[in-house]
């Protein structure tokens, strides 16, 4: 999660062979709250400020324009990112999102009396919209489209669909699984079309309780007028700042925008969260998450212990050390009390090379206010006793 929090700044120079580490820390300040990670409540308010200070003005990232197209020269992007191909005897994997996961469920499940029972979590597609509902739908919002999904048939493709529906004033935007999200024409004749054609399964608008966490929702109707922050995924870019302006009319405090990901940081109260919920142009709603550091799913997850594994006895890691090679780490700062850090090394030292206050000369140098510059150090020259 970036936030407008200057952070401690460290460059971390590492001579492993002989347990030598040198530090440059900036002292910098901020006039908002500086959070501890140990502390959930802190960073989340401190994010929630950062937010507010955007929404001000100033400071919020410029709306960018998605790069044309090269094939339509439209300025959505219209196909999914190319798949990049992994080394000889290695594999790529990824977590799948919560829809790509529905678009993978099964239609329906026999139960034990053979019967057939609803488990489809995109039943929405089929029976929440009806093309009656989304025309009716565009003229309330008085558009001629609303953003919607369409299901592939099995068997077919993306590039099959949108082919199909592009005479029929149906644009494809991307995909998601066996998803493909698009704008949806305000013609039944086109949408009954639509579903007409062999290549697709089905077509609807997102309901707003498939947009976000239930957990989430309830917390936040228990205190209405909290105002908590969140991550708003947009269904399309925002070239022109139209759905930054339509979220602020709806009550959300709107912060900076990341167009890789379409989604804005915002703030948002009980009202505000439900008015967003219910655009058609919100893809999700989802609460700002606080990561915790810690090696014993990273380590897995990146498959160094396929190479360096634990010694329960002594507390060391053993196997491949990296020694005599130089690593660098710019990062938060560096706790040497962490028995990672500390211990089973010959020396620690360095300097800083960034002027502070002569009165804070008997400061601790190596301060890690915030955890991950002691995380990352850890991850390379940490010895594991800890």
């Amino acid at each position: 999660m970036r936030t407008a929090l200057r952070t401690l700044a460290a460059i971390a120079v590492f001579g492993v062979a002989v347990g030598m580490v040198a530090v440059v820390v900036d002292r910098s300040t901020s006039d908002l709250p500086q959070p501890k990670l140990s502390d959930v409540s802190r960073v989340l308010e401190h994010a929630r400020l950062s937010i507010a200070a955007e929404s001000r003005g100033g400071v919020r990232e410029a709306v960018v324009q998605a790069p044309p197209d090269r094939r339509t020269g439209s300025a959505e992007p219209v196909a999914a990112a190319p798949v990049p191909t992994a080394p000889e005897g290695y594999s790529f994997t990824a977590a799948p999102t919560k829809l790509e996961l529905a678009a993978y469920q099964p239609t329906s499940t026999r139960g034990a009396d053979g019967e057939s029972t609803e488990d489809d979590a995109l039943s929405w597609l089929s029976g929440h919209a009806p093309v009656t509902s989304i025309v009716r739908m565009a003229k309330r919002m008085e558009r001629d489209w609303v953003f919607g999904w369409l299901r592939l048939a099995d068997g077919a493709t993306a590039e099959d669909v949108r082919n199909a529906v592009a005479p029929l004033g149906i644009d494809v935007l991307g995909t998601s699984g066996r998803l493909l999200r698009v704008r949806l024409p305000a013609s039944e004749s086109s949408l009954v079309a639509a579903t007409a054609l062999p290549s697709v399964s089905e077509l609807g608008v997102m309901p707003p309780e498939s947009k976000t966490y239930e957990a989430f929702r309830s917390e936040l109707h228990a205190e209405p007028l909290r105002r908590m922050p969140v991550l708003i995924t947009l269904m399309g870019h925002d070239q022109d700042g139209r759905w930054q302006r339509a979220l602020e009319t709806r009550g959300v405090e709107v912060g900076r925008f990341d167009a890789d990901i379409r989604a804005y940081a915002a703030n948002v109260d009980a009202a505000a969260f439900e008015a967003a919920l219910h655009a058609d142009f919100v893809l999700a709603i989802e609460p700002m998450g606080v990561v915790r550091a810690a090696h014993d799913t990273a380590v897995p997850a990146m498959s160094v212990d396929a190479v360096r594994f634990h010694d329960d006895a002594p507390g060391l890691f053993r196997g491949t050390t990296g020694s005599a090679v130089p690593i660098g780490v710019m990062d938060t700062g560096l706790n040497i009390n962490h028995l990672d850090i500390s211990t089973h090394r010959s020396s620690i030292c360095g300097a800083n090379f960034i002027p502070i206050d002569p009165r804070a000369e008997d400061a601790d140098l190596w301060v890690d206010e915030n955890g991950h510059g002691t995380h990352v150090t850890g991850t390379v020259a940490g010895n594991g006793f800890a």
